[in-house]
């Protein structure tokens, strides 16, 4: 039997009044891909803010490795092996494709202070 290296159980999230998740199931099998589609304010930034630990669920839990997540600071997150990125619309014209994947990867290897001392200087030398 193969273990999962994700499980997404029951998350649920309020903002106000607002439900932006609510009951969020799903696990993922290693070397898998899954796509999340959905219209605007369906939830899937707020899952991946949630992933990510931009942000925490009222409810449910996050399992990574099989250990919950929920309990790291976000940069401890990175350091399990979950990142994310920004999409920046209009920026970064001038970098190249393999240049913005060495960049996800440097914020791969370092967290924390470390992490803007290093990769900082990869965005002052950009010319808009």
């Amino acid at each position: 039997m193969q273990h999962k290296i994700l499980e997404v159980c029951d998350i649920s999230i309020q903002f106000g009044g607002i439900v932006a998740l609510d009951g969020v199931s799903f696990d993922m099998n290693p070397g898998t891909v899954l796509g999340l589609i959905g219209p605007n304010g369906a939830g899937k930034t707020t899952l991946f803010n949630c992933l990510s630990r931009f942000c925490s669920p009222d409810s449910g839990d996050i399992v990574f490795q099989g250990k919950s997540i929920l309990q790291r600071p976000a940069h401890r997150i990175v350091d399990a092996g979950i990142g994310r990125t920004f999409q920046l619309a209009g920026r970064d014209r001038q970098r190249g494709e393999a240049e913005r994947w060495r960049l996800m990867a440097l914020t791969r290897r370092y967290s924390g202070n470390r992490k803007t001392r290093k990769i900082a200087p990869l965005y002052d030398d950009r010319s808009d």
